[in-house]
């Protein structure tokens, strides 16, 4: 597979690569999730709130406490519009020629409706909203490079292949985690689980259990192994992605035009699939 990488004025990092699939059928809704749950702020600056909003982040341990074994598990895809939307025989055509890339409505059904996010402070946000070390895992379907982890962008199809811009603004990156210590982030009609409207990283730490694992279910995720560390010292869990491709295998027919988005593999269609992609394990870190 071939890759490109190139800065773009808009705030998008763009790559390319040609899809692979493979046949058969089963119809899917071709809609668009597009309705985020929450609404979350994040501004730079100094933290001194009291009680009752933010507290300042301390990546050191209490002595004496340990955390509990977490439950929950949170699922979230990043917004990656659908270009090919209401015409499902040219998205086919696109899967014939090798010349697509998956979207959002991919991400929503391997992901068995996960939510739809656009910047990592709402991921930020949906984890808050959990109970104090009940966050056991957490899983991201987005498109990525080595070093940013996207929640959103843009596919535009090219005459041999379709291009994915990757959005800067809202993504994880080098820059991104050095500044998570010194922001608040404010959520908009709605509160974290200890009843705040302004919340900072140490909130988010304190939501993971022990032994917990945030997945990141995109190409890429997992080549640079500093890159994973940096994302699960700044969250406070394992961060986990893979060496390999994340493949996405659908299935179509052509009359009626249907597709079936349910099948991931690694590196590429020709191999085992599954439906079910917590069979998928990630080898970084």
């Amino acid at each position: 597979m071939k890759y490109f990488f190139s800065p773009s004025p808009s705030d998008a990092v763009r790559f390319s690569t040609p899809g692979s699939l493979g046949l058969q059928f089963k119809p899917e809704t071709d809609d668009m999730l597009t309705d985020h749950l929450l609404s979350v702020r994040n501004q730079a600056g100094p933290i001194g709130l009291d009680d009752h909003n933010a507290l300042q982040s301390n990546n050191s341990k209490h002595k004496g406490s340990k955390k509990s074994k977490g439950t929950r598990t949170i699922t979230v895809y990043a917004d990656f519009d659908n270009p090919w939307k209401g015409n499902l025989s040219a998205e086919i055509q696109r899967m014939k020629d090798s010349a697509w890339e998956p979207h959002e409505v991919d991400f929503d059904v391997v992901s068995k409706g996960g939510t739809p996010i656009s910047s990592y402070d709402q991921m930020f946000g949906l984890i808050v909203m959990a109970p104090k070390g009940s966050v056991k895992r957490v899983n991201v379907f987005t498109h990525a490079n080595k070093d940013l982890i996207a929640f959103s962008g843009t596919l535009k199809p090219k005459a041999t292949f379709t291009e994915v811009n990757l959005n800067i603004p809202g993504s994880i990156n080098d820059q991104e985690i050095a500044a998570w210590p010194s922001k608040v982030y404010e959520l908009v009609g709605s509160q974290t689980s200890d009843g705040k409207t302004k919340f900072t990283i140490a909130d988010v730490q304190a939501r993971f259990s022990e032994d917990a694992e945030i997945i990141l279910f995109a190409c890429h995720s997992g080549v640079d192994a500093k890159f994973l560390k940096d994302i699960g010292k700044g969250m406070g869990a394992n961060a986990r992605g893979f060496s390999k491709n994340i493949a996405y295998c659908p299935t179509f027919t052509t009359n009626p035009p249907t597709i079936n988005r349910n099948r991931l593999a690694i590196q590429n269609c020709s191999g085992q699939k599954v439906t079910d992609f917590e069979q998928l394990t990630p080898d970084r870190p």
